[in-house]
Order: C-alpha cells, then sequence, then structure tokens
C-alpha cells in the first residue's frame, strides 16, 4: 500500500530524536511523517487526532458489519423463499 506524504510533513527519524519537543508540538497541528533511510518508518499525531481516527474507523466496521448482516440475511431469504428479518434471526439463533 502506498502513502501521500506531503514533504513539509516528513521528518528524518534523527532530527525527530534530536528536537523531540518540537516535534512532538508540531505533531498537534498535522500528523508528522518520521521517515527512517528514506521509507516511512512511523507516523506521529495528536491524541485528538488519534482518537478522531479510531471513532471513523469504529464507525467504518459498524457499516461494514451491517453491510455483511444484510448481504447474509438476503441470501437466506432467496435460499428459503421467505422473509427473514433481525428479529426472526434473533430468535432462530436465541439471541
Amino acid at each position: 500500500m502506498s502513502v501521500q506524504i506531503s514533504s513539509d510533513r516528513m521528518i528524518s527519524s534523527t532530527e525527530a530524536i534530536r528536537d523531540f519537543a518540537k516535534i512532538l508540538d508540531e505533531a498537534q497541528g498535522q500528523p508528522l511523517f518520521i521517515m527512517r533511510r528514506n521509507k516511512l518508518a512511523a507516523i506521529m499525531m495528536s491524541e485528538k487526532e488519534y482518537e478522531t481516527r479510531q471513532k471513523q474507523l469504529e464507525k467504518l466496521q459498524d457499516t461494514l458489519d451491517h453491510t455483511m448482516l444484510y448481504v447474509e440475511l438476503k441470501a437466506r431469504e432467496s435460499e428459503s423463499g421467505e422473509e427473514m428479518t433481525l428479529e426472526k434471526l434473533a430468535t432462530k439463533y436465541k439471541l
């Protein structure tokens, strides 16, 4: 997987070590991309940015789970010829 990185947000691992406090401050605005031997080694971001991305990831996972459930419901409907609902599945599987 390839990541697009803005060159003004890239720093070397040496610079990150040398100016760690400054780098921490810079990462509060937007993520910083820490490079080692001209390859992406790490991404530094604020706690707020991390929490925001985690919430977005959880929402995406919920959407995927619901979509997969919907597809399964529709597949079972077409197999059995009867309408399947979440309530019917819950009753069938004692949920």
